[in-house]
């Protein structure tokens, strides 16, 4: 199963480069080809793959952290907030971080016609 999930994801990827889905993607792709032609070398094609997951790897943080819709509110910590944590004493009294303020999810509704027929079965009809 993983073997057809890695395969579609890839080809999936492959197709949004083709077609600038994500222009950002396409334009480090090509400059990368170009390099590569340009000195003729296959050597650097492993740091330009390794550059193209880093890319990757930061559109999912994007995406799944940084986003407040995905994540229900949650903001990350900001780099003042950990720079002033790690200067602070610890037995200090400063608050440095921001409170967690996190949405609940709403509960879903029993399924009523669920309920109904088990009464239905007890006899305990409407």
């Amino acid at each position: 199963l993983y073997q057809l999930n890695i395969r579609y994801l890839t080809w999936y990827l492959m197709v949004d480069t083709v077609f600038y889905e994500k222009p950002y993607i396409s334009l480090y792709v090509f400059l990368a080809g170009m390099h590569c032609i340009l000195t003729e070398s296959v050597t650097k094609v492993p740091p330009y793959v390794m550059g193209f997951i880093i890319i990757l790897c930061l559109e999912n943080y994007k995406h799944y952290v940084s986003d407040a819709t995905y994540n229900e509110g949650y903001q990350q910590l900001t780099l003042l907030e950990v720079f002033k944590a790690l200067l602070s004493k610890p037995g200090s009294r400063d608050r440095f971080f921001e409170p967690i303020l996190v949405n609940k999810r709403a509960k879903r509704r029993a399924n009523r016609r669920g309920a109904r027929n088990l009464r239905r079965i007890h006899g305990d009809a409407n």
